[in-house]
């Protein structure tokens, strides 16, 4: 069984198509859970929405969030662009220890 409450660390690599991006009040509106987050509920999804970038335009979509449990090391998971074309969600693959 998978421990209820673990911690994480969420990695952005910000870098859009035309540059990188600098994770600034401008950059990013919402972001949940905030980086270095701990004592989250196992398999916790990400969301973080932009505020002027389209997710469309970056080029590393697939390697733009890294989650690391404590004990589980890097997790896999899915990235999707929600419908209003500003938030990606993370899903992870498997709840992460």
């Amino acid at each position: 069984m998978h421990k209820l409450f673990s911690g994480i660390t969420i990695l952005l690599i910000l870098c859009a198509f035309f540059g990188t991006l600098t994770a600034s009040e401008h950059a990013i509106q919402y972001l949940f859970p905030k980086p270095g987050s701990s004592l989250l509920p196992a398999g916790t999804e990400v969301l973080i929405r932009f505020q002027e970038v389209n997710p469309n335009q970056i080029a590393n979509l697939h390697n733009f969030i890294e989650v690391v449990g404590e004990k589980s090391g890097s997790v896999s998971g899915e990235i999707t662009i929600l419908k209003d074309q500003k938030t990606i969600h993370f899903l992870p693959d498997l709840p992460f220890v």
